[in-house]
Parts: C-alpha cells; structure tokens; sequence
C-alpha cells in the first residue's frame, strides 16, 4: 500500500511539475510578444578560418590569460596536424594556437589551476600515442607525457583533483586500446599523473 501511494504522489508531483512548467513558458512567450521584446539570446561574433579540420571535443570557457580582459573559448581541432586554439570570448580572434601531431577532434580540453599558482592551465588528451599535454594561459608548454604500455587514444575529457591535499592537482586520464582483426578486442589503462605530468 505505501509503495503504491508514494508511487501515485510521485507520479502526482511530476504531472503538476510539468504543468508548471508549461504555464511559465507559455506566460513568458506571451510577455516577450507584448513587450515586443527581442530574443534573448543574439549573435555576438562568427570565427572563420579554422582551417579544414573537424572537431567534436566541445570547448571550455575560462579566464585563461588574466591580462585579457574577459574570458578565453579554447577548443582543439585536428587541423595543421592538430591544433589548439585560445579565442578572445569579446570579439572571436585568435589569441594564440599550439599544434601537435597527437592532437586529434575528439580532444575534449579541459582548464585546471594544476599547480596552484592561481592561474588556469589547458590540459590536452592526446590521441596517438596516447598521453597528455599541458599548456600555460599563454600557449606555451608546460609538460607532456605519454602513457607508456598503452597503444589506444584517449577520447574522453581528462580530470583533476588534489587527492593528497599538497595544493597541487593530480591529473586522471583513461586510454583505450583497439586490436586490430575480425575479433576486435577493447582494453583500456587509467593513470594518475603529478601536477607537473
């Protein structure tokens, strides 16, 4: 009986969740159509000559070079090799661009203050060979790694976190190795890396 009627207010709660919802953008609809309001969402800025790469990592925003006014959009493509780009979030130009081999699209960047210094860092995963790359708010290099004993990319973001409470990040990064043959066969290493890989 009390799994059937926790069950009946479960399902009660989520139809009038629903319903308010509706109400609020049907109301907010129709206030923007009365004020005649613009959209709230406009186009800022487009970017073009990226290159002829593609890309699926996603990008990151942040306050990666402190002397810029507003924050930075980085993302990585797999152009000129594979590259990196920092774009100024104002007006879309590039700030600066870092390029490697090992880049590659599904390189999901990520920013982390990895040694605690107050400024944020560009972590980079690297698709063949497989490791990590990490780069200061101005686009230079800071250290690079590769993950010995693996023959796979790593294609997923990267994560940090100060495990052992020194103020200092440790990087996690999973690889995925393929075999090659009918039989295809998937494995995978996770490592732990140091703040200064």
């Amino acid at each position: 009986m009390k799994k059937y009627y926790a069950y009946r207010c479960g399902r009660k709660f989520t139809c009038l969740a629903i319903v308010a919802f509706l109400i609020g953008l049907v109301t907010a609809q129709a206030l923007l159509s009365i004020r005649g309001a613009q959209s709230i969402l406009t186009l800022k800025w487009t970017k073009s000559n990226l290159g002829s790469g593609f890309w699926e990592g996603g990008v990151v925003i942040g306050d990666v070079i402190q002397s810029n006014p507003g924050e930075e959009i980085v993302f990585a493509t797999d152009y000129n090799r594979g590259t990196v780009w920092c774009l100024d979030d104002y007006d879309g130009r590039t700030l600066w661009t870092y390029s490697d081999s090992a880049i590659y699209a599904y390189a999901q960047v990520s920013l982390y203050d990895v040694d605690g210094d107050g400024k944020l860092e560009v972590l980079v995963p690297l698709y063949y060979p497989p490791g990590v790359f990490c780069l200061r708010g101005d686009g230079t290099i800071y250290w690079r790694t590769t993950i010995s004993g693996s023959s796979g990319t790593i294609m997923s973001s990267l994560a940090a976190v100060d495990v052992d409470g020194d103020g200092k990040l440790e990087v996690f990064a999973g690889s995925q190795n393929i075999e090659a043959g009918s039989d295809k066969k998937f494995s995978g290493k996770n490592i732990k890396l140091s703040h200064d890989g």
